[in-house]
């Protein structure tokens, strides 16, 4: 199989899982946080502007037609979900990076990352 052809499954079963995760994974965020409840709420409070400025770039990028803009905002999203431990989020984060160079990947992925964000936003209060 040619690595083109892997990567393609790869992001189709990924695609299909996303819902599967979990929103947040808290302990990641307490190892992260070295169990600092005070530090978890700042880092929190930072990672929700992030979601909606990243969230905002995308809607952006995908209505002014920018591939660069759109991976970007993606990539960014992505690091920031993870770093947290919001793993559906940064998972379609990865997605919609891996997706953002047609106007069809980037309208098939917005949704997933916009239902992603909601969910990690409504999990984090």
């Amino acid at each position: 199989m040619l690595a083109g052809q892997v990567e393609l499954e790869r992001v189709a079963n990924m695609a299909g899982s996303i819902q599967e995760h979990p929103v947040l994974d808290v302990a990641h965020l307490r190892r992260y946080t070295l169990g600092d409840e005070g530090l978890e709420r700042e880092i929190l409070g930072l990672f929700k502007e992030q979601v909606i400025i990243s969230l905002a770039n995308l809607k952006a990028s995908n209505t002014s037609g920018d591939s660069a803009g759109w991976r970007l905002a993606a990539h960014t999203l992505k690091g920031s979900a993870r770093g947290v431990g919001a793993v559906r989020l940064g998972l379609a984060a990865e997605l919609a990076e891996i997706n953002g160079d047609t106007p069809s990947g980037q309208a098939q992925s917005i949704d997933n990352v916009a239902d992603a964000a909601a969910a990690t936003l409504a999990a984090i209060g």
